[in-house]
């Protein structure tokens, strides 16, 4: 049985859990960024879905930095990751960030 997503804002309530959360991103790109259902964001030249990431993660670094969050790692996958050894990762991206009032906030807006 397939359970419906929960935003992460009810998530994160729901842990009631104090300290930090570590996220670990396995990213693959495609060859052309798509932007069908991010049309604001589109930018005026085609760009490379890996350059596009970078685009996205460096408009997110000041609202990690309210949270006092910090990246602990950006790039290539190399082979150390998780999942089947025939699954290629482009890049992987590790963040850390303390869990409490100030993240409540900032997913609540």
């Amino acid at each position: 049985m397939k359970l419906p997503p929960i935003p992460i804002n009810r998530f994160i309530k729901t842990l009631k859990i104090r300290g930090e959360i570590v996220l670990l991103n396995l990213l693959k790109f495609k060859q052309t960024a798509d932007y069908t259902d991010l049309q604001h964001l589109r930018p005026e030249q085609e760009v490379e879905g890996k350059e596009a990431y970078k685009l996205y993660l460096y408009s997110t670094i000041p609202q990690l930095q309210k949270t006092g969050g910090i990246i602990v790692y950006y790039g290539k996958g190399k082979d150390l990751s998780i999942g089947p050894a025939t699954e290629k990762i482009g890049c992987h991206f590790i963040g850390q960030t303390p869990i409490g009032n100030e993240v409540y906030g900032i997913c609540t807006k």
